[in-house]
């Protein structure tokens, strides 16, 4: 597993290209095509490239997103549960294609965020890569919707033979966290849960409130019903939990970020369960777990700086040492790693490798 590290120091090798720049030019339409044409339209006007970009007006013409966007989802990638994107073909005078361009959910986040932002009859500008000739263009849009918007449950059921009681919280990342209870011991007696839903999936390593891992969940979250199943060092059990009326469990003056993914000691006095104490299991070690969340911020660094790069933004020049840094930074933690990944922090790994080959791939 530690010989994919290669992988990422070669990655971190960028050539920075330089670009042209253009003349005047103007939108062939306002019209957006696409699925943002009903939110968003191009503000007519000419419009002059300098150092080879040039920066396009957008105007929002009607609230909100397409389906299926609700209020209060964040734009972005990995932190984010929606990805609207604007494409750009340059033409020439005869309507010829002189080159094209298009947004980058990591690089050009900040201008999507203020696009996303915009109140009807707002505008806001997207900056473009073009080359010279470019007398015209024609406006395109995409958009992709992931995630759920935060809620917080409560949910009843039993893990095996035994009932409990829960409060699972969601959030816009995906990051979730809660408390639960046996209903044979009480409120009061919690356990707490820490993990991730991805899609309809959701991820949990179960805690003391000292931060002793017990066990873990491993299920699918649909319509509000969380079923799946729930191992320990005495064995698996079948669990299902649905929405049902409780006093919500407060867990604000919890540290989860003290949790960590590793199975200790465990005082079986301390659960609802009356079986043998728990030992380690195959949920990885919290190595691979601090080795990944270096990882991710390694690969949305390189994304942006690469996109910079690409462009023309000798910037990106400064940056790359720090870049360089973290890869000599990754390449340690990686190779001080102990134990090996489980499969949902393998699973993670794929995630984030994956977004960095679709850059790549999409910036060629």
């Amino acid at each position: 597993m530690k010989s994919f590290k290669y992988f990422f120091i070669a990655a971190a090798t960028i050539v920075l290209a330089a670009c042209s720049g253009g003349d005047s030019m103007s939108p062939t339409s306002e019209k957006i095509q696409g699925p943002l044409g009903e939110f968003f339209e191009v503000v007519t006007k000419d419009y002059k490239a300098k150092d080879g970009k040039v920066s396009v007006e957008i105007k929002r013409i009607k609230a909100g997103f397409p389906e299926p966007w609700k209020e209060g989802m964040a734009v972005g990638y990995s932190d984010g549960q929606v990805e609207p994107g604007f494409t750009i073909e340059f033409q020439d005078a005869d309507g010829n294609v002189v080159s094209k361009d298009k947004t980058d959910i990591v690089s050009d986040k900040d201008e999507l965020n203020a696009i996303a932002s915009l109140s009807v009859d707002e505008s806001a500008t997207i900056t473009f890569d073009c080359k010279e000739g470019a007398k015209q263009f024609k406006l395109g849009s995409t958009f992709k919707s992931h995630g759920e918007v935060e809620k917080t449950v409560n949910l009843g059921g039993n893990i095996g033979p035994y009932s409990i009681m829960m409060t699972m919280h969601i959030a816009a990342d995906g990051k979730v966290t809660g408390a639960y209870y046996y209903k044979s011991k009480g409120p009061g007696n919690y356990l707490y849960i820490k993990g991730e839903k991805s899609d309809d999936k959701i991820s949990l390593n179960e805690f003391t409130k000292d931060g002793q891992q017990t066990g873990t969940y491993e299920g699918v979250y649909q319509d509000d019903v969380f079923k799946g199943r729930f191992d320990t060092k005495s064995g698996s059990y079948d669990f299902v939990l649905k929405p049902t009326e409780m006093e919500t469990i407060n867990f604000d003056n919890i540290d989860f970020n003290s949790f960590y993914a590793e199975y200790t000691s465990y005082n079986e006095g301390d659960s609802g369960m009356s079986d043998d104490d728990y030992s380690s299991g195959n949920s990885g070690s919290y190595d691979w777990d601090s080795m990944l969340n270096s990882y991710e911020q390694y690969v949305d660094k390189y994304i942006s700086l690469a996109k910079k790069a690409a462009k023309g933004d000798m910037s990106a020049m400064s940056e790359y040492p720090g870049l360089m840094q973290k890869a000599e930074e990754l390449s340690k933690k990686i190779d001080g790693a102990k134990g090996e990944m489980s499969a949902s922090q393998l699973s993670r790994y794929m995630k984030i490798s994956n977004k960095m080959l679709k850059a790549a791939q999409e910036m060629q």
